[in-house]
C-alpha cells in the first residue's frame, strides 16, 4: 500500500477528513498546524493517478499531494 500525504488548509481539512473516509479510503493519521492540515491517506498501488485526479477535483485544486512511501501489512 502507497502512504501518501496531502496537505490542506484548515478550512478545508475536516470536508476532506471525512470524504476520504466516506470514500473508503483509509486516512492513517492527521496532523494539525500552524500553516495547515495534513493528513496521511494508505492507497493501493493502482490507485494513486486516479486519487490525485479525486483529490484535486474534490477540493478545487486547493491541496497539496505528496507520495510519501510505502506500508506493508501482514495477511
Amino acid at each position: 500500500m502507497l502512504l501518501a500525504e496531502v496537505e490542506v488548509d484548515h478550512q478545508r481539512a475536516g470536508r476532506l477528513e471525512n470524504d476520504l473516509r466516506a470514500s473508503g479510503r483509509p486516512v492513517r493519521a492527521v496532523h494539525y498546524g500552524a500553516r495547515g492540515v495534513r493528513i496521511e491517506v494508505g492507497l493501493p498501488s493502482a490507485e494513486a493517478g486516479a486519487f490525485g485526479t479525486w483529490l484535486a477535483d474534490t477540493t478545487a485544486g486547493a491541496a497539496t499531494l505528496r507520495m510519501a512511501g510505502t506500508e506493508y501489512t501482514a495477511t
